[in-house]
């Protein structure tokens, strides 16, 4: 799904490269260029890096529990 109109950046690229270990808007921007023009999806570019540091903070915290 086209996620960034602008750019014609996909959802799955936004997290592929957040995946790689971009942590902030600026290191998304400058791989894909999303968020960078009308900035409609800045905001759901930050939730996804949220969602993923999130989701790596429970998972480091899952594995010093065992």
């Amino acid at each position: 799904m086209i996620f960034c109109h602008c750019a014609a950046v996909s959802n799955s690229t936004i997290e592929a490269i957040i995946d790689s270990g971009a942590a902030t808007l600026s290191q998304v921007s400058r791989q894909c260029s999303a968020g960078r023009h009308c900035a409609a999806c800045r905001e759901e570019i930050l939730a996804m890096i949220s969602r993923s540091r999130r989701s790596y903070t429970s998972s480091t915290s899952e594995l010093a529990a065992e």
